[in-house]
């Protein structure tokens, strides 16, 4: 959570980038460094409302938030879902797990449980 880890941070994203799509939502900590994009170089797609990609025929609506102004479209992207789409939230914390699940998330993925 300092400036000095974020190059560790993206060559270890390259690595899962290198390997899989990969997609990411921004922390509480990334706010504290104002200008610095983490997922810069990385291969990694920031969440920022909705983005699908297909996983061996299945269609995957990725929804996510990393900034506050970002959750209208959370809402919308989550109920805007097609029939067949597995809708899978990613979180930077659960405790929007009862919301992002009424509004139609079938798997939440989050961080920031501490333990």
């Amino acid at each position: 959570n300092a400036p000095e880890g974020v190059a560790a941070f993206r060559a270890a994203f390259r690595a899962v980038a290198a390997a899989a799509p990969t997609f990411a939502v921004a922390g509480n900590s990334d706010a504290a460094f104002p200008g610095v994009d983490p997922f810069a170089g990385t291969g990694a797609r920031e969440l920022r409302g909705v983005d699908t990609i297909t996983v061996r025929g299945v269609p995957l609506r990725l929804v996510g938030a990393s900034r506050p102004g970002d959750w209208r479209r959370v809402r919308a992207a989550l109920r805007g879902a097609r029939a067949g789409e597995v809708v899978v939230f990613v979180a930077h914390t659960p405790d929007v797990v009862d919301d992002v699940t009424r509004w139609g998330a079938e798997l939440v993925l989050a961080g920031h449980t501490h333990g």
